[in-house]
């Protein structure tokens, strides 16, 4: 991977890219070296860019990303730059990060303005036939939701539930659980996690 030295003054959109995969790193749990080392990249390379020193090329960005599971546009809205009384606070409805598993037929959008809180809000949309997958997984946190339309199953600790417009729930992460879309149209959830890990 190419990387552009600045040996001057640290450009502002570099140290705002930068911020943005450190926080997308950490919310993801990913050390430098987990990162670097998918990327094909050496971890100091990966920290000069983290910190504005570097820039990526626009091929190594996109390694970067996928590896981040991050859409390359999450690096440069503007509406999170710091220049707004909005920054941090407030998410319209048209500015927010989205990204898509296509392998799973799931769509998610998030609804806090960033990963740096102590919680994230995410509104996913699931098409008939998507989950989280066919194993059940865990980790640190908390969970809570609220089925908005369509029907969710919802397995924890081999229990399983189907939840319906109107129904919510809440469970410790670290029991084991997995998630489907249970009938045959779409199903939105929207759902609250802690801490942050998109």
């Amino acid at each position: 991977m190419d990387v552009r030295s600045n040996d001057q003054m640290t450009d502002s959109e570099d140290l705002l890219v930068g911020n943005r995969l450190r926080e997308r790193r950490k919310a993801r749990r990913m050390t430098l070296e987990d990162v670097a080392d998918k990327c094909g990249i050496s971890t100091a390379q990966l920290s000069l860019i983290e910190r504005g020193i570097a820039s990526p090329s626009v091929k190594g960005l996109r390694e970067i990303c996928k590896t981040l599971q991050i859409n390359v546009a999450w690096l440069f809205d503007e509406e999170n730059d710091g220049n707004s009384a909005e920054a941090g606070l407030i998410v319209r409805s048209t500015q927010r990060k989205q990204f898509s598993l296509s392998k799973k037929k799931m769509h998610k959008e998030l609804l806090t303005p960033d990963l740096s809180g102590k919680l994230q809000f995410l509104s996913i949309v699931m098409q008939p036939g998507s989950s989280s997958g066919s194993e059940p997984y865990n980790h640190v946190g908390e969970e809570t939701g609220l089925v908005v339309s369509g029907k969710m199953e919802l397995v924890v600790d081999d229990q399983s539930f189907v939840l319906q417009p109107g129904d919510s729930f809440r469970f410790d992460s670290m029991r084991m659980h997995r998630f489907s879309n249970a009938g045959d149209e779409v199903c939105e959830v929207l759902w609250i996690s802690t801490p942050p890990f998109y």
